[in-house]
C-alpha cells in the first residue's frame, strides 16, 4: 500500500488500522496471530527510519504473548543449563515468520537459547530455519526469500515449514506495518497492532483487502474470509493486556536490553 487515498478509502470502509502484506498468506496455512508495529503510514512517504525500532518492539510483544501461552505436556522446552539441545523437528511447536531481514534479525535477539539447525527437512522445502527456545516454547523461525513479499510467498514459506515441522500448533507473523490514521483511530509511529477479534461486529483480526471480484457498474466486492486467531493465543493476548493494565509494562527495557 503506497497510496494515502486508497489507504483511507479501504481503512474507512473496513475499519482497518494497519496494512501489511503477508498476514493473509500465513493465516491460510497455520493458525496464527499477527503482531505488527507501525513504522510508516502506508503512503508514498515511506522510509526506513523506524523499521529497526518497530521490528524489535514487535518481537518483544510476540515474546510476551508466548509467555502467556501455556505449553502442553510434552511441548515444554527445557531451560535447564545441562539439558541436551536437540534439533529434532518434532520438538518444535511454535512457528515464527518474518517478511524481511530486519524483522528476522530482531526476532533472533529475543531467543533465550539458540539450537542447532535441523538435521533434515521435508523434500522441496527451500526455507532456512533458525531454531531455539523462547521461554517455555521451542520455536522455529523462517523468513521470506530476499526481495520477495506478499501473500503467495508467505503461503509457500508457511506450508513448507509445516511439512518440515509437523507439530507446530500456532504461528506468529511478527514485524513492521503501515498505519492507517484517521479521526476514529489515532494511529501513530511505534503503535503496536495485534490481530484479534475487535469492533462492534467482532471482526476477525486480518482482512484481505486485495481479494475479491469486480462486477461491472459496482464497487469491488471483497470475498476473502479468514478464520479468527486461535483461542489460546487470544486468551494469551487478553492476559497480557490485563497484566499491563494492572502492573504496567517493560517493553522499553526489553527492547533496549535485547
Amino acid at each position: 500500500m503506497k497510496s494515502g487515498e486508497e489507504r483511507d478509502r479501504i481503512a474507512a470502509k473496513q475499519n482497518l488500522i494497519d496494512f501489511e502484506m503477508e498476514g493473509a498468506g500465513a493465516w491460510a496455512e497455520v493458525p496464527c496471530i499477527v503482531v505488527k508495529v507501525v513504522c510508516d503510514y502506508a503512503d508514498s512517504h515511506k522510509d526506513k527510519a523506524w523499521q529497526d525500532f518497530a521490528a524489535a518492539t514487535a518481537a518483544s510483544v510476540a515474546k510476551a504473548i508466548l509467555g502467556r501461552y501455556a505449553a502442553h505436556d510434552g511441548d515444554r522446552a527445557s531451560n535447564q543449563p545441562n539439558a541436551i539441545v536437540m534439533s529434532d523437528p518434532k520438538r518444535y511447536t511454535v512457528g515464527w515468520l518474518s517478511a524481511i531481514s530486519t524483522e528476522s534479525v530482531a526476532a533472533q535477539q529475543f531467543l533465550d537459547e539458540r539450537h542447532d539447525p535441523p538435521e533434515y527437512t521435508a523434500p522441496h522445502d527451500n526455507n532456512v530455519y533458525v531454531l531455539g527456545r523462547m521461554g517455555r516454547h521451542n520455536v522455529v523461525m523462517a523468513s521470506l526469500p530476499d526481495g520477495e513479499s506478499g501473500t503467495t510467498t508467505a503461503v509457500t514459506v508457511a506450508r513448507d515449514m509445516l511439512h518440515s515441522f509437523p507439530n507446530i500448533r500456532v504461528g506468529l507473523l511478527v514485524g513492521i506495518g503501515g498505519g492507517a490514521p484517521s479521526r476514529k483511530s489515532d494511529v501513530r509511529l511505534g503503535d503496536i497492532v495485534v490481530s484479534s477479534r475487535s469492533g462492534e461486529h467482532k471482526q476477525d483480526g486480518v482482512f484481505r483487502y486485495d481479494y475479491g471480484k469486480s462486477i461491472q457498474g459496482q464497487e469491488f466486492q471483497h470475498t476473502q474470509l479468514l478464520d479468527q486467531p486461535p483461542m489460546l493465543l487470544r486468551i494469551a493476548v487478553g492476559a497480557l493486556k490485563t497484566r499491563y493494565e494492572a502492573d504496567g509494562h517493560d517493553l522499553k527495557d526489553q527492547v533496549e536490553k535485547d
